[in-house]
């Protein structure tokens, strides 16, 4: 709708000015200049005096009249400039009520453009604008439409989440389940499997659970997957989970490391421990051997830390400042065991003994491909090399390899279901569980 000229508010600021102006003009001003003639008249005692006062008197009858004149006179000027009615229209019809109808009818267009531009500057404008409706309940309602905006404008900066990837058309799913923030897809491959998982949010869709009460005792991973369900109230979502970690266990060996600190029983390995956002372990004085921790942190990027040995004052200081990096990340959860397989999307030079390279056995790894996109390999028979080349096949960028044999677990959750079902493994006793949910 195009606005009239009455209707553009800075004109009627303008208008309604001048219409006050000319009426005190018109009113007031005659009334003192008649006022002011007949004292001068009253005060007249001679002749003489009264000729003196009649040529200002008649001046002063004569601008009285002129000022009567003064609106035909703007009206006259207003139709040469303009030659259109509207002004004349504007200088007799401004009320209050028609400056409300015409800053309301401003306000819906300026919010409407907003509305179909998203753009900041509208969005502004119209913000700025609101100070002029007076009716509290329509200031109301445009200050939530203009909330709308804003939040539709922020929502459009975020970077938008990267397409789901699929398994090929060769390769056979076992499950498969879609919600709005979180897609799984599973496929089995000879003697192990691939869970390609896709998530809005991976900083905070990446969760771990600790066997309770930690470092007091051990559970199985179906377990503890079902414990942080009921806590979590993730009954009615769709959920993944996996051993998160390898872990100490004086109980069955006596590994140098666990027998100098025996306060490691039964939990995790490595001297940087954080759960759920909190520290449960930073132990950067301890010496022991090197383990490799992993975690998404707040720009949902995987990221590997190398916890290395210390054995004197120096290396532990800088095993501090090491704890403090990975701490400052704000990654949210930690998952710990050996050496990196995957380093920028090419296969990684660190090596370690343990555990052997070569021999297939028991096997699962973590990776990430993008920022929503990450994939496990779980299965028996494979090799450190078998999970580099199915993860490399996969574009993984960064992959870490995790605690295998009896302590390999993959775990599905409908969200139509309350039931875990295990995938493979969960035989094992463990300390801690990695899930992913939506």
């Amino acid at each position: 709708m195009i606005l009239s000229i009455c209707d553009l508010p800075d004109v009627l600021k303008v208008m309604r000015i001048v219409n006050i102006v000319i009426t005190i003009i018109k009113v007031v001003v005659p009334i003192m200049l008649i006022v002011s003639a007949m004292i001068d008249l009253v005060r007249a005692i001679s002749d003489s005096e009264l000729n003196k006062i009649t040529k200002p008197m008649v001046n002063k009858v004569i601008a009285a009249v002129l000022v009567f004149l003064i609106p035909t006179f703007v009206k006259v000027i207003a139709g040469i400039a303009g030659n259109n009615s509207e002004y004349e229209a504007c200088l007799g019809d401004i009320t209050h009520e028609t400056i409300i109808v015409a800053y309301t009818n401003q306000m819906e267009n300026l919010t409407k453009k907003a509305e179909e531009s998203l753009n900041i500057s509208d969005y502004n404008t119209a913000l700025s604008y609101l100070y002029n409706i007076e009716n509290e309940n329509e200031r109301n309602q445009f200050e939530e439409r203009l909330k709308k905006v804003k939040e539709k404008i922020e929502e459009a900066k975020k970077p938008k989440a990267l397409e789901p990837i699929k398994p090929g058309s060769n390769e056979t799913i076992i499950k498969q389940e879609e919600t709005e923030s979180f897609k799984v897809y599973i496929t089995k491959n000879g003697s192990y499997y691939i869970t390609r998982l896709w998530m809005v949010e991976p900083y905070t869709q990446v969760n771990k659970r600790d066997a309770s009460p930690y470092g007091s005792t051990l559970s199985r991973p179906g377990d503890i997957l079902k414990s942080a369900i009921s806590s979590k109230n993730l009954e009615n979502k769709l959920v993944v989970g996996m051993n998160a970690s390898g872990f100490y266990l004086k109980d069955t060996y006596d590994a140098s490391s666990v027998s100098r600190y025996p306060a490691f029983n039964k939990t995790s390995v490595g001297t940087i421990v954080i759960t759920d956002g909190k520290v449960v372990r930073n132990a950067y004085t301890k010496a022991y051997k090197t383990w490799f921790i992993g975690g998404i942190d707040k720009n949902n990027t995987f990221r590997i830390f190398t916890d290395k040995t210390a054995n004197n004052q120096s290396e532990f200081d800088e095993k501090k400042r090491w704890a403090d990096e990975v701490i400052n990340s704000r990654i949210r959860n930690t998952f710990t065991f050996a050496s990196p397989l995957i380093e920028n999307g090419s296969k990684s030079n660190i090596t370690t003994s343990f555990p052997s390279a070569s021999s297939q056995v028991n096997r699962q790894a973590i990776c990430q491909i993008n920022k929503n996109n990450f994939a496990l390999v779980t299965g028996s028979g494979l090799s450190r090399d078998n999970l580099i080349n199915i993860m490399l096949n996969l574009k993984c960028q960064t992959a870490l390899n995790l605690d295998g044999g009896g302590s390999i677990a993959l775990l599905f959750k409908s969200k139509n279901s309350n039931t875990i079902e295990t995938i493979i493994g969960n035989g094992r006793n463990v300390t801690e569980v990695v899930y992913f949910t939506e």
